[in-house]
């Protein structure tokens, strides 16, 4: 990867296999690039590398202790560019790898603080770095809800890499079922606000039984 805003960078940014230019470089590097970043000098360098660079570090009493770096550069270049969700999920995939590791090695026991860039790069991509770290460290086990639209599942968390599925829906999620009553009762979408509104806390909880439904 090379970077540049110059004349003097044309040779190296035609050399390298992924070219940057900066957002205020001179028209001839625009030309040559393969990305022109849309931040300033201050930033576009930082917008540049996060766009294709993940890394996680250890600092100790202001030194380095343990650094991981990962680049999703080849997963864009069938693209001829970035591709925003391709960068989302490569770093959310190889953030798992990396906090497995340093997890296997008991690096994540006693952190003081937890830092994450929070700008300038890709929205989804620096997302990804702001869910991990405000929900580390992980205390294994734990439980996890997925409530997608398509179903609803409860995992158990063994470890980074480890989760088994407790329960599931058949074929929809939460939200969905409380639309579908809804919408019987003749209430407005979404059924669950509606439903809420209807709620009355001084009667009594009724106790509903468990479904079983055989497989066949």
């Amino acid at each position: 990867m090379a970077i540049g805003d110059s004349g003097n960078d044309q040779e190296m940014l035609m050399l390298a296999k992924y070219s940057i230019a900066m957002r205020d470089a001179d028209p001839s590097i625009h030309a040559i690039a393969r990305h022109v970043t849309t931040l300033g000098p201050s930033l576009g360098v930082g917008e540049a590398i996060m766009r294709y660079k993940l890394g996680i570090g250890i600092v100790n009493n202001g030194k380095s202790e343990f650094n991981l770096l990962a680049s999703s550069q080849q997963h864009h270049a069938q693209y001829g560019g970035i591709v925003p969700e391709v960068a989302s999920r490569e770093h959310e995939h190889s953030l798992g790898l990396m906090l497995k590791q340093l997890a296997d090695q008991e690096k994540l026991a006693n952190l003081d603080l937890i830092a994450y860039a929070a700008q300038p790069g890709l929205p989804g991509a620096l997302h990804v770095g702001k869910v991990s770290s405000l929900t580390q460290p992980y205390a294994y086990p734990l439980l996890a809800l997925v409530a997608s639209g398509g179903h609803t599942r409860i995992y158990e968390i063994g470890s980074a890499t480890l989760s088994t599925i407790l329960y599931d829906t058949r074929d929809d999620a939460i939200g969905e079922a409380f639309d579908k009553v809804g919408r019987l009762l003749g209430l407005a979408y979404p059924g669950g606000p509606a439903i809420d509104a209807l709620h009355k806390p001084e009667l009594a909880t009724i106790n509903f039984g468990i479904d079983h439904i055989n497989e066949d």
